[in-house]
């Protein structure tokens, strides 16, 4: 059974993260569950949630129900930091305070400590040994040895960390295991930022038959992509060339203080993101250019190959708190192609519909059609094994958050 505390935590996740339709379609894709099973869709939506948890706890499910809404829409953070929290949080129903029985049934079991994993003590317990634990029944003598027994642990505690902090002076400190970095990294030049990187026309196998089922062959024409995501700086240009509106947190054709010229630009739509595209005469890359963009011909996990890596990208294990400049991970973080930042930095919007795998061209939608679109890659607010070549995440359209921006794609003209 779930604690208030993790059924509240829960319930606001997943209303954060979804709508009565993504919902349906995340238990269908990812726990093989249908809601009209649980609740009508015509409820109110937090009466969906509640109904659906309900028959989770009931059912068994909850830890399933959490690692596939976490799965299925990794950008969301509200259901990122619960998914990393959960086992924590769900303990929270198993720890309490020592349980004693009542006076009227002196034989019951006791739980000592408040440990859900302590051993229980069953069968008939005297109340002489349940008082034994209530020190108001102590004699005074034993609460002097106690004070005594505190005093000399806490004095040889301090000699032993002074002593410790004595010897730490004279060595070096070390670290261990993978440098995690936050950069500021190189600008790039005009002409680094405008570079469109050709792929070479293929087939190859989409998805990981893990969450991203079913993996399948998708054959791709040769086509262009941005080495960089799309930059504050080009927006700029963009909104002075244009006179359209400004993303939020602009300032008229300012960008908001305390970023600069070469971090991504962010909170854009993806009708902004489409615009900005067309009227550089290019388009959105598709989901499928996008994942062999990332993955290379190796079929990588990550675009440096199938191991994290927290050096090669600015994700959640770096703790930078915002978007970098674009190639502040370069050479190292880039994929097979020389395409930068498809790890981490932002989530990036592609032209693509959300929908059950496997990929259609067809998926390439016009502008009014009402499905959530398609966002690919890390960002600074996801773990890294959260933001592989292949996860996917959904939002609608209309959607603007500090986390996503874009980069823009081309055919290859003959």
């Amino acid at each position: 059974m779930l604690s208030e505390n993790a059924y509240r935590q829960l319930q606001q996740a997943l209303l954060d993260a979804y709508d009565a339709s993504s919902l349906a379609t995340m238990l269908r894709a990812e726990l093989g569950r249908k809601l009209s099973q649980y609740a009508s869709e015509k409820i109110a939506f937090p009466d969906i949630v509640a109904a659906v948890i309900e028959a989770a706890e009931r059912e068994g499910w909850t830890d399933d129900l959490v690692r596939g809404a976490t799965h299925y829409n990794p950008g969301n953070r509200r259901l990122a930091q619960l998914a990393e929290d959960w086992e924590s949080v769900q303990s929270e129903a198993e720890r309490g305070d020592v349980v004693a029985p009542s006076t009227s049934q002196p034989g019951g079991n006791v739980t000592v400590g408040g440990d859900a994993n302590a051993p229980i003590i069953t069968g008939n317990v005297s109340d002489s040994v349940i008082n034994f634990w209530n020190y108001a029944d102590w004699p005074w003598w034993w609460l002097a040895v106690l004070i005594t027994i505190l005093v000399i642990v806490v004095l040889t505690l301090v000699v032993v960390v002074r002593g410790q902090r004595s010897d730490s002076q004279a060595v070096e400190p070390t670290t261990t295991g993978s440098a995690a970095v936050c950069v500021a990294g190189v600008a790039p030049s005009s002409a680094e930022l405008n570079e469109l990187i050709q792929i070479p026309a293929t087939t190859f196998v989409m998805g990981d038959n893990l969450g991203e089922r079913p993996q399948h062959e998708v054959t791709l024409d040769a086509f262009m992509i941005d080495r960089f995501e799309v930059t504050n700086q080009q927006y700029q240009q963009y909104l002075l060339a244009t006179g359209v509106k400004e993303p939020a947190g602009w300032n008229g054709t300012e960008f908001p203080d305390g970023q600069t010229a070469f971090q991504p630009v962010v909170n854009v739509t993806w009708y902004d993101a489409v615009a900005y595209c067309a009227a550089q005469d290019k388009r959105l890359p598709t989901e499928a250019e996008w994942e062999y963009a990332c993955r290379g011909p190796e079929g990588w996990r990550f675009p440096w190959g199938d191991d994290i890596a927290p050096a090669n990208a600015n994700t959640l294990e770096n703790a930078c708190a915002q978007a970098q400049s674009v190639g502040s991970y370069s050479p190292d973080g880039d994929s097979a192609f020389g395409v930068a930042d498809l790890a981490g930095n932002v989530l990036e919007w592609v032209g693509t519909v959300f929908r059950p795998y496997p990929f259609s061209d067809e998926w390439i939608v016009a502008r009014d059609s009402a499905e959530f679109r398609t966002m690919r890659g890390g960002s600074w607010t996801i773990g890294q094994a959260q933001g592989s070549c292949t996860v996917r995440s959904q939002a609608p359209a209309e959607l603007f958050v500090d986390e996503v921006g874009f980069r823009c794609a081309a055919d290859v003209t003959p």
